[in-house]
């Protein structure tokens, strides 16, 4: 037994010996790619994109990297119905949070998509390497609701329900709803005012769809893209995501809700699939400088699609929000 015993340990003193003296390194080869990243809105005739190329740091922070990798001077081509749209450079009167330089972007003006339109992109580097990418454009202004526009919601038998339903159609698709390539994903939000030394500072709360038990925490979960226009949220989240606004504030009347928005983000395929990885509503999909996980451009890295949002308002019942201790003047 105590053979063998020494023989193990000689075997794992072997291992660590060779382990230690092979190099190790957290920082795998860097792959020299071009990131093209342009989302087409449906709500804008201008349509911006942006270049940036990988890099590497001297440690193992990317945020360390003193040198803005945007690129300039390429030719962004995007095609449709034999027409050439050409997008051009410019800088946008904004700095960037990283790099404190300016934002430099590519655009184009007079652009409206259409409906099911399919776009290409062609991206010409300088030193000549050549990206593509295509999106489908989603329907722009065919969206019909379909659910009661008030919390809580009744059924048909006048009761109230421990959940609201949100659901919307677009008639052109309505024998066949997948022929469109549309995903969806819905934003609940409540807007809202907090007095804070004599000043009403703008505030905004995102309503998950339900909080789920992990590792004995309540973790917020929202909605993931889906294919049909149809969402469920858990009354209870609502309630909760109310009471998180003022939470530790006694002082309930320094809150103004002013109102419940429900913004309903549509995108093709390929942005859907990108949304639903990083799980991102933020601003409405603004692009980033940092190239995305999941790519769907050819010959580089990136995001190439389309969305389009539509915003509509929805109602507290007064015995529902007025126990919350809320100003809110729009409850019924």
């Amino acid at each position: 037994m105590n053979k063998i015993l020494r023989y193990f340990i000689l075997v794992l003193i072997l291992i660590i010996s060779i382990s230690c003296d092979e190099e190790f390194n957290l920082k795998g080869p860097l792959d020299d790619e071009y990131v093209f990243n342009c989302v087409l809105r449906g709500d804008t005739t201008t349509q911006y994109a942006t270049i940036t190329r990988s890099y590497d740091v001297a440690n193992y922070n990317p945020v360390s990297n003193p040198v803005n990798p945007v690129v300039k001077g390429a030719k962004i081509k995007l095609i449709s119905n034999g027409k050439v749209y050409t997008m051009r450079d410019t800088v946008l009167p904004l700095t960037d949070p990283q790099y404190k330089t300016p934002v430099s972007c590519y655009y184009v003006n007079n652009l409206q998509l259409d409906i099911a339109q399919t776009i290409n992109a062609q991206v010409i580097m300088p030193d000549g390497k050549v990206l593509t990418a295509t999106t489908k454009t989603v329907p722009t202004n065919d969206l019909k609701l379909q659910f009661e526009g008030s919390i809580p919601q009744k059924d048909t038998f006048g009761n109230y329900l421990d959940h609201v339903t949100l659901s919307w159609l677009f008639p052109s698709y309505i024998k066949d709803p997948y022929s469109a390539d549309i995903y969806y994903a819905p934003q609940l939000s409540i807007e809202y005012y907090k007095k804070e030394n004599g000043n009403s500072i703008f505030m905004k709360k995102i309503i998950p769809d339900e909080y789920r038990v992990i590792n004995d925490k309540l973790v917020p979960h929202y909605p993931d893209a889906g294919h049909t226009g149809l969402f469920t949220y858990d009354l209870n989240a609502i309630t909760r995501a109310l009471n998180e606004i003022s939470e530790g504030d006694d002082n309930k009347s320094n809150y103004i809700i002013t109102r419940v928005v429900l913004t309903i983000l549509m995108f093709d395929e390929s942005l859907a699939l990108y949304y639903s990885a990083n799980q991102t509503f933020d601003n409405g999909l603004t692009l980033t400088l940092l190239p995305p996980d999941f790519s769907n451009v050819s010959g580089g890295k990136g995001i190439f699609g389309s969305y389009m949002k539509i915003e509509t308002s929805l109602l507290f019942r007064s015995f529902y929000i007025e126990p919350f201790g809320y100003q809110y003047t729009y409850s019924y």
